[in-house]
């Protein structure tokens, strides 16, 4: 919506935009990783929430890699998503080594998604690199991804639609090759001179709080 309204200007009146959400989430504290894992479900659940709404604030940034992000524009976010990765990737190893954890494979594939959209590739970044390794050792024979939800110890059949679909979009999202060509397109110019400059007037670059992670 914020889009639209910078494209197409008054058609799309907005109460709460950007500006507000990106000022109020700079004091939502962010659940870091359990530092012990117990298996606690509650646990896990807070750093699971608080996980995808850092991957999403990403996202926002690079409007779902229509542009290239900047980590220097938001450094606190891509180190608790680098934190968060070291998290996932721990329990990868185990999950593969027979341990009964579940794997977060749309977690990895986001973290590997976000810093491709901030420019980074297997040959200049070691947690792409790896990721991208665990990703293309998980996918099936016939292309798709499993589709694990946290809690549920259900068959994949019996998920919906968008549950046993969103493994394999954001999987096959994390691993294609970014070029960030966006001569011709005018909502990219329009983001790529927008967002830095937001970011910027809401002191975006620094949290509302001291964070432990």
């Amino acid at each position: 919506m914020e889009l639209n309204q910078l494209l197409f200007r008054a058609r799309y009146p907005l109460q709460w935009g950007l500006r507000e959400t990106l000022s109020a989430l700079r004091f939502v504290e962010l659940t870091p990783p359990p530092k012990i894992d117990t298996g606690d479900h509650d646990s896990y659940m807070r750093f699971h929430h608080s996980f995808y709404l850092a991957t999403h604030i990403a996202y926002v940034q690079s409007a779902y890699n229509s542009i290239r992000a900047s980590q220097c524009q938001i450094p606190w976010l891509y180190r608790y998503i680098r934190v968060s990765f070291r998290f996932l990737l721990k329990r990868a190893r185990a999950r593969l080594n027979g341990g009964d954890v579940y794997l977060d494979i749309d977690g990895v594939a986001e973290v590997i998604d976000c810093l491709r959209g901030a420019g980074m590739t297997e040959a200049s970044d070691k947690m792409v690199c790896e990721g991208t390794l665990l990703l293309l050792r998980l996918q099936r024979p016939n292309g798709s991804w499993p589709a694990w939800l946290p809690g549920y110890d259900c068959n994949e059949n019996e998920l919906d639609h968008y549950h046993r679909i969103h493994p394999t979009w954001v999987c096959t999202q994390a691993l294609r090759d970014r070029d960030f060509r966006i001569a011709g397109n005018d909502g990219n110019h329009v983001w790529s001179t927008f967002i830095p400059k937001l970011l910027a007037d809401v002191n975006f670059k620094e949290l509302g709080y001291k964070p432990d992670w």
